[in-house]
């Protein structure tokens, strides 16, 4: 059996190896300059070239012995290693347009990840059949031609060693090592002939003939010309290829290079240490001058960062006087023993369970990472980034509206939507989406779709205030009772919709941290946030210190004097990469999740149906929310509500019972072409009509007028239509980064507020409003309106400040996984930068004013190449605004590392 086992595995590998080569080389082309391309193409294939003689030594049959049966055993298992890796690369370029990375094969080692991988398996399996099929048609062919190959290169230096040895005097000794070595390349070439002989073949029976055939074949090798010229070939062409790169390193000869299985190899490859507490040494001192500090006033802690100095010092050893004993959980920055304990540790991470008996990772870290004098916490005092904007007046019709003591905010509720689009929140008639969906279709259809469109978003136009300007028949969108949202809101009101909006990043995860906390992000693969600890305190942190002063007993009907109670509602998993464990860390005490309804179902058995590999549509969640906040409205407690939609997440799947319907034609190919963005498109509409029941049952258990809700996305969601590659993972595109946010109360006036801002600004604008519309009792007024100034992000009721003395208001956007890729924006200006923060990546650089789709992307493999090239065709300021901007970009992600107090396990 083993004879007609070994070319088909070594067939299988072949295809394999060649075939992802081909396909890695097709996405990585455009990088290289084709000349360079087809002169390096022998080096480029080198390494393939080594691997499968290789595994063509391991797999011909030379003699039975334990070694030759281990050596076929392993080199099944890579063929086999390799076919899995093979055809999950080509499933997963199928499905996003881009390429596999190995070393995140470890953030999928759970139950609920492994359901993501398992969802989208069809295509990796269809692949690898391929694979398989082509590999039992040629597995003959393609063993023997290697086979040859490899005896060919075998004589060749033979006849090299020969003709040295010759050299040398000593050629009676050469004829007999040629001899010798002739005759093992004769059992190595028998065995490719017989091995690829066919299965049904006896081997043993036409010896004779394939001694002639292969005397032949010997024979022809012999006559081939001397190895040193392939060897004098070989190396000129890997000298010019050193030369290339040595002349021009940018290029990613080695991403180039690599080939299946060796990228494997990632996976088991430990994180390097990185010092958290090494000098992050701001670029730009002149912005940071002494000219430009700012005097400490009110509330206002000062600004003064760059070295030590009496403001920053005395912000550090500050203790504000509304912080009760024993200091609660998220303000350890004014815990004087915490404080002694972290300035003692040089590596900037207090000692935990694990870090305490750990004297050798203490030892490392004393040689690895210098005593630098900076702080452990956050200090805005020391922070060159922030720009406040609490120095100026609220906007005049807020402030009008905060006359009459109309804005009152008793319950606090923050929706998180899953893969939101803000050009879907609402879908505008004339945007450039809602063309690219109606061009799709004949022109004949086109009113047609217009009225199917005007149902798509109805919801979001009344929650932003934003028209879709679309003549919607009175019933409209009515699929069901339940579909109708009437807002009784008055016109002129209902809220703050902020245009420009960006998520700080395109992890569901991370995003979730920056909106509940008002921090950026940590830049690292995975949502290690919730092994750390929140360099800012969390809403329900802000909330829970509120509640400290007050009982449950002898309460008024004065809702100031009752108690916060944080929940969190989400119909799917919500332990993905430790979310469950960050909830609880950041001070959420009730849960609804997927968990809690499977069990609630256990006990009522509704039918409830689940719709993908994460859980329940959302609508699941209406009789919990209605249990809630009755329990709430007895209890008298105030609610802050957090909920994460989830629908619009991969796979796009609906219930059974909400229809769905073709949004996408095929008028610009087929309809299937588009069938995961008009999937995509059901979703929205699905999510929409779900928001509009939730604000209903606001309306109906009587806390519409009092609570604040506000709406944000968590990122966005690219598309074929968008870009060649699809979805968040390693992918920049402005699609995944658009995102809408909302604070939506009947009583404020609405307010379309342009500005590049992100979810770090939600924190501080709640505060903000809460302190402003006596919402909170003197006490937590006063301690509101002090902890404000504590915050990185803007208030989202006073004029944004794109600029300050200089400084531009930057905004930073993480990639997913985390550690790769950082987006650059400022508000002042309408470019941006994506570029690489550890491995080698390429920079992109887009003027969103004159390419808001991002289709003419300039990109470069260097910095100083790429401002060159933004120099020539965009000027001089925008080729110094991105020099500036990855300056920036270095010192924040370090800057970062620092304050979150990461370190790789």
């Amino acid at each position: 059996m083993f004879p007609s086992l070994a070319p088909f595995a070594f067939a299988v590998f072949f295809i394999s190896v060649i075939s992802t080569k081909l396909l890695h080389l097709t996405l990585s082309a455009y990088d290289i300059p084709a000349s360079v391309f087809i002169f390096c193409l022998p080096a480029i294939f080198f390494i393939d070239a080594v691997l499968i003689c290789s595994v063509w030594f391991l797999l011909r049959r030379k003699s039975a012995t334990w070694l030759s049966f281990f050596g076929a055993v392993l080199g099944l298992t890579i063929c086999l290693i390799t076919l899995t890796a093979a055809a999950s690369q080509w499933g997963f370029f199928y499905q996003t347009g881009g390429q596999v990375r190995w070393a995140d094969a470890k953030a999928y080692a759970n139950k609920d990840t492994v359901k993501v991988l398992l969802s989208e398996s069809n295509s990796a399996l269809a692949f690898g059949s391929g694979i398989v099929s082509v590999a039992w048609i040629t597995r003959t062919v393609l063993f023997r031609f290697v086979g040859a190959f490899v005896t060919t290169a075998e004589i060749q230096i033979i006849k090299t060693a020969q003709f040295l040895l010759a050299r040398f005097g000593r050629r009676r000794k050469a004829s007999d090592d040629s001899a010798h070595i002739k005759e093992s390349s004769a059992d190595a070439l028998l065995a490719a002939e017989e091995g690829a002989s066919n299965h049904d073949d006896d081997s043993d029976d036409n010896g004779s003939d394939s001694d002639l055939s292969f005397s032949s074949k010997i024979d022809q090798a012999h006559r081939m010309g001397p190895f040193v010229w392939w060897l004098l070939i070989s190396a000129v062409t890997l000298t010019v290829f050193y030369i290339i790169v040595s002349v021009d390193p940018d290029w990613p000869y080695a991403e180039v290079m690599t080939t299946l299985p060796l990228p494997l190899m990632a996976i088991f490859a430990p994180k390097s240490h990185e010092c958290i507490w090494g000098q992050d040494v701001w670029p730009l001192p002149d912005l940071i001058s002494r000219s430009r500090w700012e005097n400490a006033h009110g509330n206002f802690k000062g600004w003064a960062p760059g070295s030590e100095n009496d403001l920053v010092r005395k912000y550090r050893e500050r203790v504000p006087s509304w912080l009760p004993t024993p200091v609660p959980p998220g303000f350890e920055r004014w815990n004087e023993i915490e404080r002694l304990i972290v300035f003692g540790n040089r590596n900037g991470t207090a000692p935990t369970a694990e870090t305490e008996d750990s004297s050798e990772t203490a030892a490392a870290d004393d040689q690895l990472c210098p005593t630098v004098e900076q702080d452990p916490f956050y200090n805005p005092v020391n922070d060159p980034l922030r720009i406040t904007n609490l120095d100026v007046d609220i906007l005049k019709p807020v402030r009008d509206a905060l006359k009459d003591g109309s804005v009152k905010i008793r319950h606090i509720a923050l929706i998180k939507l899953e893969s939101t689009r803000e050009e879907l929140f609402p879908l505008q008639k004339g945007s450039d989406i809602y063309k690219f969906i109606v061009e799709s279709h004949p022109e004949a259809d086109r009113p047609s779709i217009d009225k199917l469109l005007s149902s798509l978003t109805p919801n979001a136009e009344k929650i932003t205030g934003k028209t879709g300007y679309f003549q919607r028949p009175s019933d409209a969108g009515n699929e069901t009772s339940e579909d109708t949202w009437q807002d009784p809101t008055r016109e002129g009101f209902g809220g703050i919709n902020v245009v420009g909006a960006l998520t700080p990043s395109s992890v569901s995860t991370k995003s979730l941290a920056a909106s509940h906390c008002g921090v950026w992000p940590l830049p690292v693969d995975a949502f290690e946030e919730a092994d750390s600890q929140s360099y800012q305190p969390c809403l329900p942190q802000v909330l829970n210190l509120f509640n400290r002063r007050k009982t449950s007993e002898n309460l008024t009907d004065d809702f100031r004097a009752y108690q916060w109670k944080s929940a969190f509602f989400a119909s799917v998993v919500d332990d993905y990469d430790r979310q469950h464990k960050f909830e609880k860390t950041i001070g959420f005490q009730d849960f609804v999740n997927k968990q809690s309804i499977a069990d609630e179902e256990e006990r009522q058995s509704t039918g409830a149906e689940e719709i993908n590999y994460f859980g329940y549509p959302e609508t699941i969640l209406s009789r919990f929310v209605k249990n809630h906040i009755g329990n709430i409205t007895e209890k008298k407690e105030r609610m802050f509500f957090s909920h994460f939609t989830s629908t619009t997440h991969h796979p796009w799947a609906l219930p059974k019972w909400f229809k769905s319907v073709d949004y996408m034609g095929d008028a610009n190919g087929q309809q299937s072409s588009h069938q995961q963005f008009n999937d995509y498109l059901n979703t929205v509409r699905f999510v929409d009509v779900w928001l509009g029941q939730l604000l209903k049952i606001f309306e109906e258990t009587g806390i519409a007028n009092e609570t604040l809700v506000l709406f944000v996305g968590d990122h966005g969601q690219a598309f074929r239509e968008d870009f060649r590659k699809t979805g968040t993972y390693e992918n920049g595109h402005i699609s995944n980064y658009r995102v809408p946010l909302t604070f939506r109360h009947p009583h404020l006036p609405r307010i379309q507020y342009e500005a590049n801002a992100t979810s770090l600004s939600i924190l501080p604008t709640v505060l903000d409003l809460l302190a402003n519309t006596e919402s909170l009792d003197l006490e937590d007024a006063a301690a509101a309106a002090d902890l404000v100034h504590d915050y990185e992000g803007q208030s989202l009721i006073r004029p944004y400040k794109r600029s300050h003395n200089g400084r531009r208001a930057w905004n930073f956007g993480i990639v997913n996984p985390g550690g790769r890729l950082l987006t650059v924006t400022s508000a002042d200006a309408p470019w941006r930068l994506v570029m690489p923060i550890s491995e080698k990546a390429e920079y992109v650089f887009t003027d969103l004013k004159h390419d808001p789709l991002e289709l003419r992307r300039l990109s470069k493999w260097s910095i100083d190449s790429l401002a060159h090239a933004v120099n020539h065709d965009f000027g001089h300021e925008a080729a110094q605004w991105v020099k500036e901007a990855e300056a920036l970009a270095k010192w924040w992600t370090k800057s970062r590392k620092r304050l979150w107090r990461y370190r790789p396990k």
